[in-house]
């Protein structure tokens, strides 16, 4: 049964968009941790800190997703870590506000425009919001892989 599981475990995971998602997974896991732990240890609701919680969790958890993603995902021998930490830090900070102020905005002047669903009694505002979000980070997850393989870890 072990050796079953190690079989599709290194079959699945062999494709570099498997491991970038995985990584991408994790990546969301630890950021959501991070923001929720220091919201409970500080108790507050000021919006001032939300923001500035917000920010320490992004940076740990692009922290960790640089790493991962040079040493799992790609498979990156390089020893310009700042050059490309830089990068990807750029591309990461870019793609963000793309995604939140661009293609969000985007896709819900259209859902809004052309699309009206009402599922399980969530108002079809809130449903397009959250389907533009989504919209949104497909469109930014595609870019950066493509972005991170091509421009970041780069293969000499």
């Amino acid at each position: 049964m072990i050796n079953l599981i190690k079989k599709i475990f290194n079959f699945f995971f062999k494709f570099e968009f498997i491991r970038f998602g995985f990584i991408g997974f994790w990546n969301t896991v630890i950021d959501f941790s991070i923001l929720n732990f220091l919201i409970f240890l500080f108790q507050t609701d000021n919006d001032i800190y939300f923001l500035i919680f917000r920010g320490i969790a992004l940076i740990i958890a692009t922290t960790f997703s640089f790493f991962a993603n040079k040493y799992f995902t790609f498979k990156n021998t390089d020893k310009h870590s700042f050059v490309q930490g830089t990068k990807f830090y750029l591309i990461t900070a870019v793609l963000v506000i793309l995604s939140n102020v661009f293609f969000s905005h985007f896709f819900l002047n259209l859902f809004n425009n052309y699309l009206y669903l009402e599922i399980f009694n969530i108002s079809p505002d809130l449903l397009n919001k959250n389907l533009a979000a989504f919209c949104g980070l497909v469109l930014t997850i595609i870019a950066r892989y493509f972005l991170f393989k091509y421009f970041v870890f780069k293969k000499k």
